[in-house]
């Protein structure tokens, strides 16, 4: 079911909502929308899940220059308290991993658990051909926005990939909740990052998937919705997550 709501600066924010249980919430990454996550929609079986296009992606809308992780993560909450969700497993892909970060820690309470796929909290995680790339579209786009409302739209949504995450170490080990850090082998995230990035939440797991990049939920379906069954298991049995692999 295609659902809005409307934030506090008047903006639609669209999310889908299928299947019941407990609650998952998924959110993807930079210049994508709900529908990467199409794959996963088997997983309503047994789960609620909750789908949302970010601001200025997908079907939602956008009035606030420059895009913020926090106000987006002020989206998400606006999505949760719509649907009445105490609770709920985040489950992100790249800046959605990232804005699954910043939601555990604006609104730790609500999260019990999180799968963050190739997140990068700082810029410099990235490799760098990458951060290179980077520099030339956002250029490129910033040139194009000029004359165009849509290219316009993509530059503030690229930005994002621009700006670290405003979150420090200290942050993150007081997010404390189960969460399993997941990157491909021939991610286009640097190995050491991601190794930060696990070490630095209170409970945090890296887990590397062999032959595959950026995209382990499309490239990996298969595994990557095991995954989610097994992790969101386990967390509400309130057991460890150590022997939970892919």
């Amino acid at each position: 079911m295609d659902k809005y709501i409307q934030t506090r600066d008047r903006r639609k924010i669209h999310y889908k909502l299928i299947g019941k249980g407990f609650p998952l919430i998924f959110l993807h990454g930079n210049n994508l929308n709900l529908n990467y996550f199409v794959k996963q929609e088997v997983l309503a079986e047994n789960h609620q899940l909750i789908l949302i296009d970010s601001r200025n992606h997908g079907d939602s809308e956008n009035q606030v220059t420059p895009l913020t992780f926090e106000q987006m993560a002020d989206d998400v909450e606006g999505v949760l308290r719509e649907e009445r969700v105490n609770q709920c497993i985040i489950i992100g892909h790249s800046d959605g991993a990232n804005l699954g970060l910043m939601y555990a820690k604006q609104y730790p309470n609500r999260v019990r658990g999180m799968v963050l796929n190739g997140g990068n909290y700082r810029f410099s995680g990235l490799l760098w051909p990458v951060q290179i790339w980077i520099y030339f579209e956002i250029a490129a786009l910033g040139l194009l926005g000029k004359f165009s409302k849509k290219f316009a739209n993509r530059y503030l949504v690229s930005r994002l990939m621009l700006d670290d995450v405003n979150i420090t170490e200290s942050d993150m080990k007081n997010i404390t909740v189960p969460s399993i850090v997941i990157v491909g082998a021939w991610d286009m995230i640097k190995r050491s990052h991601s190794k930060e990035f696990a070490e630095h939440l209170g409970n945090g797991k890296l887990m590397i998937v062999p032959r595959t990049g950026h995209d382990v939920a499309l490239h990996k379906t298969k595994e990557f919705n095991e995954l989610i069954n097994h992790f969101t298991e386990v967390v509400n049995k309130g057991e460890s997550i150590e022997n939970i692999s892919f």
